[in-house]
């Protein structure tokens, strides 16, 4: 069934993702609180945020993110991705990319990884961002 298989960097099956999802209350919960429980986890603090850090280092799938506990925006909404399909709630990744202004550029580029990014892509950084199917509509995480 589209949006809720495996696809290459987000498999909901691999054990570590279905043990987390588990433990978030997987078809327990409404699909609107166990998506919100698996961006929240826990505490009045998102997991995402507090227990994941960016990191560019390599390409790994969902399962390695939640056990790194790091990675790319692509790696931590596949992540997410994975939570919400292995508990049967349709998810999808959306990829684009920015076009950061020079005032934006000034700002982010003290960081001496972002701006080797940046100055190598021409200021264009690629984005992911997640989207689940709650109440019969797309909805961004």
């Amino acid at each position: 069934m589209p949006y809720l298989r495996p696809v290459r960097w987000c498999n909901p099956r691999d054990p570590h993702v279905v043990a987390r999802a588990h433990a978030l209350g997987a078809y327990e919960l409404s699909d609107r609180e166990y998506a919100e429980a698996a961006y929240w986890w826990m505490t009045a603090y998102w997991w995402m945020k507090t227990n994941m850090w960016w990191e560019m280092d390599g390409w790994y799938d969902a399962g390695e993110t939640l056990r790194r506990g790091k990675g790319t925006c692509n790696h931590l909404n596949n992540a997410y991705v994975a939570l919400c399909r292995c508990a049967g709630i349709k998810a999808q990744i959306l990829n684009f990319n920015v076009q950061f202004g020079d005032t934006a550029q000034e700002v982010l580029t003290p960081d001496p990884i972002l701006s080797s990014f940046m100055n190598n892509s021409g200021g264009v950084i690629p984005e992911t961002e997640a989207e689940v199917l709650i109440d019969g509509a797309w909805t961004p995480a």
